[in-house]
């Protein structure tokens, strides 16, 4: 197991609020199997008004083959 934290940019326009948690698995499936995950936190981006800064905390199980 291992503790995860990312940084992820939202494109609200591209994504909406119901399909992002498959959006978020999608980054996440990425470091291992999540366990446990949760949004700690969200932010306007200061440059760019349509994206949304994320950071996303939890517990994955790493695979063999990562």
């Amino acid at each position: 197991m291992e503790r995860l934290k990312l940084q992820l940019n939202w494109p609200i326009d591209e994504v909406k609020p119901e399909e992002l948690r498959i959006w978020l698995l999608k980054h996440i499936n990425q470091k291992g199997e999540p366990l446990r995950w949760s949004i700690t936190s969200i932010s306007p981006d200061p440059i760019n008004p349509r994206i949304r800064l994320l950071k996303v905390e939890g517990v994955v199980v790493q695979s063999k083959s990562l």
